[in-house]
C-alpha cells in the first residue's frame, strides 16, 4: 500500500529534496552560513553551484567608535550585510504561473540549464526546511512543495 500524501505538501517536497540530492550532494550542504556561536546570526551566502562567497557580512567603515574602557582603547565596529560584485538572482518561471527568485553567482547563473532548475529549486525548499526547523516559521508546502519551474523567466 503506498504512503497517502500529506496534506501539507511536506512529503512531497521532503521527496524532491532527496531525489536532488542524489544527482547534486554537495549543494545540501547548506549554502547558508551561521555564526557558529550565535546561530540566528546569518554571516554569509555562497553559491549553491560553485560554492563562491557571494554575500556576507563585512565592517562598515562609515561607524566606527572608540572607547576607553578600563584604561584601554576599545574600537566598536558595525557590520552590515552586502552583496558582492559577483551576487546574482535569477527568477523561475512555474507551471501554476507563480514565480521564484533565487541566487547564486553571476557564472552560474548564467550557465542555468532547464535541467537544472529542479535541482536550484530543491535546494531552496531544503533551506527552508532547514530555516524552519531553526524556528524560522512555518513554511507553506502546499504551496511551495507544488511549485515546478519550468524556465528561467530572467536573470539580474
Amino acid at each position: 500500500m503506498s504512503e497517502r500524501p500529506s496534506p501539507d505538501g511536506r512529503r512531497a517536497a521532503e521527496a524532491r529534496i532527496a531525489a536532488a540530492q542524489q544527482g547534486k550532494p554537495g549543494w545540501f550542504r547548506g549554502y547558508l552560513r551561521y555564526h557558529p556561536r550565535f546561530p540566528d546570526i546569518l554571516e554569509a551566502v555562497a553559491c549553491r553551484d560553485c560554492g563562491a562567497m557571494i554575500s556576507g557580512l563585512v565592517e562598515d567603515e562609515r561607524f566606527e567608535d572608540h572607547r576607553t574602557i578600563n584604561g584601554r582603547l576599545v574600537i566598536f565596529k558595525r557590520l552590515v550585510f552586502a552583496r558582492f560584485a559577483n551576487y546574482g538572482e535569477c527568477t523561475l518561471e512555474c507551471d501554476d504561473g507563480s514565480a521564484h527568485v533565487t541566487h547564486g553567482c553571476r557564472d552560474c547563473l548564467a550557465a542555468l540549464t532547464d535541467a537544472d532548475l529542479e535541482a536550484w529549486y530543491a535546494a531552496d525548499l531544503a533551506e527552508m526546511a532547514a530555516l524552519e526547523r531553526r524556528g524560522g516559521g512555518p513554511v507553506a508546502w502546499r504551496v511551495m512543495g507544488a511549485k515546478k519551474p519550468v524556465r528561467v523567466a530572467r536573470e539580474a
